[in-house]
């Protein structure tokens, strides 16, 4: 390529000989001749480089071909398997992917599932919320200007103002004497309810006797309760003013100590089916004292100890309320 370059120099550049050797040889237009031959020339030249590009391909493909023929194989086979590994290495490719789609679903479902899980655990948790608990309710009376509210449960034991209006109320019920028949049927129901066996069986033959004051229709008893002294949480010492009238006249006053013990027994309260005692407040002992005589009965309207036996006959049949309180005894 320098070599026709320099050839193709320009007339002044030439030694005056071979200038004129051109001239003699070409004639005038010997610099065109020198400069398509210098252009043939080096098209000559690309292609041998052409050639000698293919004669070393040649050569590798013959390398190949040899070396193919010397493990076996032959270059189709070598295509065919070239193409089996650009499909293989597609199929993994594919296969990654559906792996990481796998792995997304799977890591989903577990979220999922641990999300159903917590939210059914919080919602077991709540369900006490949503439960229904029976309340007992305590309504304010004519002495007493307060309601009790109390869950229907074992807290009740606690609760000093219910176990002071619980033992209140039983006092009430079994010394205050009423002639309404109605009346005293209800008090002694309630009694009865409140009472182990022995106290309630105490006070039953107490007031079946016919010259009883229980029984007696010209008298009315009332009593205020003084003082209720809770001891413990078994027993309390309450202190009451007796008064017994006959046709609205005062015949007599007394004041008594009484001495009570208690228990609660534990019972089931539902929403459908509500017992007559729902605080389960039993009376297991029940001992009056009299400490002071204001004004005595006159001796026509005391009781007599004429051995009357009682007017209450019993059958063969025994109530079920009794039964579980054979094994309590009076305090």
């Amino acid at each position: 390529m320098h070599k026709m370059e320099k050839v193709c120099m320009s007339a002044w550049e030439l030694p005056k000989v071979l200038e004129e050797r051109l001239k003699e040889k070409y004639g005038d237009d010997w610099e065109k001749y020198v400069k398509a031959k210098a252009i043939n020339e080096e098209e000559l030249e690309e292609q041998v480089k052409a050639k000698a590009k293919e004669q070393q391909k040649t050569q590798r493909e013959k390398t190949l071909n040899g070396f193919l023929k010397k493990v076996g194989l032959k270059k189709r086979d070598m295509l065919q398997s070239t193409m089996l590994f650009d499909g293989v290495k597609e199929a993994d490719v594919l296969f990654q992917a559906e792996r990481k789609i796998g792995d997304w679903i799977f890591s989903s479902a577990v979220f999922f599932f641990a999300l159903a899980l917590i939210e059914a655990i919080i919602i077991i948790c709540l369900l006490p919320l949503k439960e229904k608990v029976p309340y007992l309710v305590t309504f304010s009376n004519a002495t007493q200007n307060f309601a009790i509210v109390q869950r229907a449960d074992k807290s009740i034991r606690a609760n000093q103002a219910l176990v002071r209006q619980l033992v209140a109320s039983y006092v009430n019920n079994r010394e205050n004497i009423s002639n309404i028949k109605e009346q005293n049927e209800i008090a002694h129901e309630t009694i009865r309810l409140q009472s182990a066996f022995e106290v309630w069986d105490f006070f039953e033959k107490l007031v079946s006797y016919e010259h009883s004051i229980y029984t007696n229709i010209n008298l009315t008893r009332k009593i205020s309760i003084i003082n209720i002294a809770l001891i413990s949480k078994t027993q309390a010492n309450i202190e009451i003013s007796a008064q017994l009238f006959n046709k609205e006249k005062l015949e007599s006053e007394k004041r008594y100590r009484i001495i009570m013990t208690f228990e609660f027994e534990p019972i089931e309260i539902d929403t459908k089916s509500v017992p007559l005692n729902p605080t389960g407040f039993i009376v297991t002992g029940y001992d009056v004292t009299e400490i002071a005589i204001l004004k005595d009965l006159d001796e026509k309207n005391k009781v007599k100890d004429d051995g009357v036996k009682s007017r209450i006959i019993h059958t063969e049949k025994k109530d079920s309320h009794m039964s579980q309180y054979k094994d309590i005894k009076e305090q």
